[in-house]
């Protein structure tokens, strides 16, 4: 569970905001999409998780395209 008044972000892993065709429920934490047809290599990405106790905990996703 979130704590009250913080919401869940999620970047890629070079500081970025998600690319258009991948979605943040800030409150649930729910990511959702479907990558372009075109769409190769990996996609880096970090989900800032906040805690109760203050701190954050960041949790790393590789969203692979070759597959």
């Amino acid at each position: 569970n979130v704590p009250k008044g913080k919401v869940i972000q999620v970047k890629t892993a070079d500081g970025k905001p998600l690319p258009s065709w991948l979605k943040l429920d800030p409150k649930s934490g729910k990511i959702t999409g479907k990558p372009p047809a075109d769409f190769k290599g990996e996609l880096k990405i970090n989900v800032s998780v906040p805690q109760a106790d203050g701190s954050t905990k960041t949790v790393p996703i590789t969203i692979n395209g070759d597959r």
